[in-house]
């Protein structure tokens, strides 16, 4: 597997306009998708090229998925029998312009979608494509780097997504607890691991809910962290693994610490 790449300096720019396309995607399927109880229906999916939505029916017949290419700069918007809409990232493209496009479609007219107060950077910058082509091979492989790990942990795990309100990439692994949340509605116990894309900041994580205090008092390797400023976990910077032919080996020894530390309480 190949070593984490470090992130380009046009990376806050395009980080800007990736989020606001991803945002624009996952905003069709909060409309029309049957809800997932883990809210996996507002995310997207990571292929070998592509991000992209789960299908989803159209009232007239057939379905839809949109998927952002990052290799080609492109989206599309691809129905049961072929490409519906294609948009090139490299021409300006700004969210506001994506969503009112995918809107027209005639299968997306019928499910009564409009894309209304879509959150969208003003002035987001240029789309630089190599800055998003290294983006993209540094979340390919984090992701296999972290399916692997966590696939090695006993237990079921679910599959990565990226999330584009916070635009991170994470998993679950599910423990056996039922706990409830602050609306009274049970959960199963986790631990969520992923990478935060910051722009100006990007590490690994690895956050057991609930939570125990105790765990504070154990020592994490690579110089992770216990974090509670705004959310309760654990940090891995993400300078500390890239660019490292070693860095994988020590994102391993990180999650599997936390693992070993919080699963038995799960």
């Amino acid at each position: 597997m190949a070593a984490l790449e470090t992130f380009p300096a046009a990376w806050p720019s395009t980080r800007r306009l990736l989020r606001d396309y991803a945002m624009t995607m996952v905003a069709l399927p909060r409309h029309q998708a049957p809800a997932h109880p883990e809210w996996w229906h507002v995310a997207l999916l990571i292929g070998p090229s592509d991000i992209f939505t789960e299908a989803m029916p159209l009232p007239g017949g057939g379905a839809i998925r949109l998927r952002m290419d990052l290799l080609h700069h492109r989206v599309l918007a691809e129905g049961s029998e072929g490409t519906l809409g294609s948009w090139s990232l490299e021409e300006g493209l700004s969210g506001a312009e994506l969503a009112e496009g995918i809107a027209g479609l005639p299968g997306v007219r019928g499910t009564g979608w409009r894309p209304g107060d879509l959150p969208s950077d003003p002035s987001p910058g240029p789309y630089d494509p190599g800055a998003a082509t290294s983006f993209w091979r540094t979340l390919v492989t984090a992701t296999r780097a972290l399916e692997r790990d966590v696939g090695r942990f006993p237990g079921t795990a679910g599959p990565p997504h990226l999330w584009p309100n916070g635009f991170d990439l994470s998993l679950e692994w599910f423990g056996r607890r039922q706990t409830p949340d602050e609306h009274g509605v049970l959960h199963r116990a986790r631990i969520t691991f992923g990478l935060e894309l910051g722009a100006d900041d990007q590490y690994f994580y690895a956050n057991p809910w609930p939570f125990d205090e105790q765990l504070r008092e154990h020592r994490l390797p690579h110089g992770a962290i216990w974090h509670s400023e705004g959310w309760v976990g654990s940090m891995l910077p993400f300078v500390t693994v890239a660019g490292d032919p070693a860095g994988l080996r020590r994102l391993a020894e990180y999650t599997a610490a936390v693992f070993e530390l919080a699963s038995p309480g799960l």
